[in-house]
């Protein structure tokens, strides 16, 4: 096998690896036993870990970069939704955020 093709062949692994863990949505090993859902906001899907005081929110699929101003709000709004608790904080980039819940006045969706 020549060595361009070797490398072409290395190449679309990769790029068949990285398409599969765009779309992944595991926690970091603190929120594997947390609660989790999956919503739909703004035309993106979130996955959200989250617990009595914080959540992980993933982007899954692909979001233009147009986009990716919307992304923090829309995530945002998942958060909420799926934990009935309200954001005190987010950080994070596109494609994964963390947040700062206040679950005081909860009425999550369990």
């Amino acid at each position: 096998m020549s060595r361009k093709l070797t490398g072409q062949l290395a190449f679309a692994a990769a790029s068949v690896a990285m398409m599969v863990l765009t779309a992944c949505d595991s926690p970091s090993p603190a929120m594997r036993a947390t609660r989790n859902a999956t919503v739909d906001v703004g035309g993106m899907t979130f996955g959200v870990h989250w617990n009595e005081t914080e959540a992980e929110i993933y982007r899954t699929g692909w979001a233009k970069r147009n986009q990716w101003a919307s992304i923090p709000a829309n995530a945002e709004i998942a958060v909420k939704q799926v934990t009935g608790c309200a954001v005190k904080s987010m950080d994070g980039d596109p494609a994964l955020m963390t947040a700062r819940l206040d679950c005081r006045s909860q009425t999550a969706n369990e």
